[in-house]
């Protein structure tokens, strides 16, 4: 984490998942919009997509580490491959 930054306050939190087909993607996006993220699907190659998934969240190490692991399961289940999640930083102010 940055310095200055406080893990417990919420932000927006972009998560990135790849997917080599469309139709894998959009079903990915059904189930992450089910569980309350935001997402846009983006076309980057001939066939490939990614998916960004955003939520407002804190980046508590508990938070990051299920959110990560729900995140990859997601992925796999689905054909893609998790990409990492990114954020500002947060602070009182």
């Amino acid at each position: 984490m940055e310095a200055g930054d406080v893990p417990e306050l919420e932000r927006e939190v972009d998560h990135t998942i790849e997917f080599p087909r469309k139709a894998k993607a959009v079903a990915a996006a059904h189930e992450l919009h089910a569980a309350g993220y935001r997402v846009q699907l983006d076309s980057t190659g001939i066939f490939q997509v990614t998916a960004t998934a955003s939520i407002d969240s804190a980046v508590t190490a508990d938070v990051v580490d299920q959110t990560s692991l729900w995140m990859i399961d997601l992925a796999n289940r689905h054909g893609g491959e998790y990409g990492g999640w990114g954020s500002v930083i947060a602070s009182h102010s």
